[in-house]
């Protein structure tokens, strides 16, 4: 398990008091992706990314970190990605990773 990796002995540390604020800012995150990919609003869509890349690459969630990278190279001449693709693989390992969090530390996001 990567998160023993990280945190060894301090788990317990980890999911009482760091999981609850990033299951807190990812969904504010996530929320700011949802509405700014059909807008096509870049300029928030890379700033919300590189936002939750740099949370969860801190905690070892590579991938969603990857799928953030993805997003986070968007601009307004050039997109690079299928944003709704990736966004759509980012909701999928984002909830797999909150339904994870949220199990071991008993919160539950409003």
């Amino acid at each position: 398990m990567i998160l023993k990796d990280l945190f060894g002995e301090d788990i317990d540390v980890f999911l009482n008091e760091m999981a609850p604020i990033f299951l807190e800012d990812s969904h504010s995150l996530m929320e700011q992706l949802n509405s700014a990919i059909p807008l096509g609003d870049f300029k928030t869509v890379k700033e919300a990314a590189h936002a939750l890349k740099g949370s969860s690459a801190s905690l070892g969630m590579e991938v969603l970190a990857q799928l953030c990278t993805e997003l986070e190279g968007c601009d307004a001449g050039k997109v690079p990605v299928d944003l709704d693709k990736v966004f759509l693989e980012m909701r999928i390992e984002h909830d797999r990773i909150c339904k994870f969090l949220s199990s071991q530390c008993q919160y539950a996001p409003a």
